[in-house]
């Protein structure tokens, strides 16, 4: 029993760090995810040391991303110090620690082959977000929206939830090999569709839909002459349904909506608002935390009614705007830096898992174009998770087909 749950830890630990991070808003739960963390490492460090094992195992392409983040949140806490702007710091930190699954996630799995705990978290927390969401509002509480937000605190949010774990549950769904869990996923990922629907999120709909022909096509530049006839035949099918349902679900839902719901409600204001922000502070923005005060006074666009916006729905003018153009540059630096290392990974790796992350990352980054993402607890912990586990399992993919090609010889 005891070796059966030794052999079982790294999954069981990163299932429930995707279940934590997914079936509520990690804000409560992500002291238990470190808790949890914490705990296996102690019990790494005890193995390593009785197997005489290394404690942490290399990967190069890591630092990529690592030099990315490091730029992004250093020039996002250097804005802040240039500033005086001491709630700007403490919120550029707040920030970065959103990457802390990254590392969490990579390290466990490039230590372990752990491929099994990550698929049933991933479908067990968004079934039981979509539950949860269902009770709180048909028969609980009085709800914020008629429309699903899951156990997050908007549609919009939950929705890039979904669009950040769909392409891993179809992954999965693909490559299991145990019939009880390629069902249970296949089943999951029918739920994440019809979930993604009742969000309602047409920036949701929108990322998906260029996003998930991008990241094919990529990944057939790279890789897709290791993919068998097969499985690019059901690729191509399933990308002709996914374009179908998602295009149909953001053409009903835009035709839902009178002519100002249409055209995003004011967030054309306060994007103009945004880049005025920036045009008299070039260099350094008005400062993280500023946007509200700069947008509803100096700012303010003549006739908005909405007034409790926190950011104009756009990653990169709200970084321009709050940060100027050395948190713009940061920015993309670790966009750049995410993009290059998936790609240099996939070049060697599962072009499976490739196609998948690359949707993922492409998607986040076309929604960021449209509303929150990066700057979301939610959905940073979790598209950091996400990276960790791609990167980690990279490595691992390349490692084995490089050990099957050149075999140590006695």
């Amino acid at each position: 029993m005891l070796a059966l749950l030794k052999s079982r830890l790294p999954d069981l630990t990163l299932g429930f760090i995707f279940f934590a991070l997914i079936a509520k808003r990690p804000e409560p739960y992500f002291s238990y995810i470190i808790g949890v963390f914490v705990l296996f490492l102690i019990y790494d460090i005890y193995r390593c040391y009785k197997s005489n094992d290394p404690y942490v195992l290399r990967q190069k392409e890591i630092l990529i991303i690592i030099g990315g983040i490091i730029a992004f949140y250093g020039a996002l806490i250097l804005d802040g110090i240039l500033l005086g702007n001491t709630k700007g710091i403490k919120i550029a930190f707040d920030y970065m620690y959103f990457s802390v699954p990254f590392f969490l996630v990579w390290w466990i799995r490039r230590k372990y082959t752990a491929d099994t705990g990550i698929p049933w978290g991933i479908a067990i927390g968004i079934i039981t977000s979509c539950i949860i969401g269902i009770w709180n509002i048909h028969i609980r509480y009085i709800p914020i929206t008629d429309r699903l937000y899951g156990t997050h605190f908007h549609p919009n949010v939950f929705a890039t939830v979904l669009t950040t774990t769909i392409p891993m549950t179809v992954y999965f769904t693909m490559k299991s090999k145990c019939l009880k869990a390629k069902v249970f996923l296949s089943l999951c990922t029918i739920v994440q569709f019809v979930a993604l629907y009742f969000t309602f999120s047409r920036g949701a709909f929108l990322s998906l839909i260029i996003g998930l022909p991008l990241a094919v096509f990529i990944t057939a530049l790279i890789t897709m002459e290791k993919v068998s006839a097969k499985v690019k035949k059901g690729m191509a099918g399933l990308l002709i349904l996914v374009l179908v349902f998602v295009g149909s679900a953001l053409f009903l839902r835009q035709e839902s909506l009178n002519a100002g719901g249409k055209m995003g409600g004011e967030r054309i204001q306060m994007r103009i608002a945004s880049v005025e922000m920036w045009k008299d502070h070039k260099s350094l923005g008005v400062g993280l935390g500023n946007w509200f005060e700069n947008y509803y006074g100096k700012y303010k666009p003549a006739g908005i009614r909405e007034l409790d916006q926190k950011h104009p729905h756009n990653m990169s003018v709200y970084f321009l705007s709050t940060t100027g153009l050395l948190g713009l540059i940061g920015y993309y630096a670790f966009i750049i830096s995410v993009f290059s290392a998936v790609i240099i990974m996939g070049k060697r790796g599962d072009p499976l898992l490739c196609i998948a992350v690359l949707c993922i990352v492409l998607a986040f980054y076309i929604h960021g174009w449209l509303d929150q993402t990066i700057i979301s607890k939610s959905l940073g912990r979790i598209y950091f998770a996400v990276l960790g586990y791609y990167m980690a399992a990279m490595a691992d993919y390349a490692e084995r087909i490089k050990n099957k090609i050149h075999p140590d010889k006695d």
